[in-house]
């Protein structure tokens, strides 16, 4: 039982990263957007919400896994 509630919290700081890192990455893409790549960079940012929207899935998972 140890075992696996150390791989969960591995999983959730796993996932906790990715969102941070998804975060800056968006950030910096909407910096980009003045530089006349408009429409990339929304096609860029549409994919990232999207990523961002699974990140949101897999952490609340987790968080019921933790809670067992």
């Amino acid at each position: 039982m140890e075992e696996l509630l150390s791989v969960l919290v591995d999983i959730r700081n796993s996932i906790d990263n990715l969102n941070s890192n998804i975060i800056e990455l968006k950030d910096s893409v909407k910096e980009l957007r003045g530089d006349g790549l408009y429409n990339s960079i929304t096609d860029v940012c549409d994919k990232l919400d999207t990523l961002n929207s699974i990140d949101s899935h897999l952490f609340s998972i987790d968080m019921n896994t933790n809670n067992l």
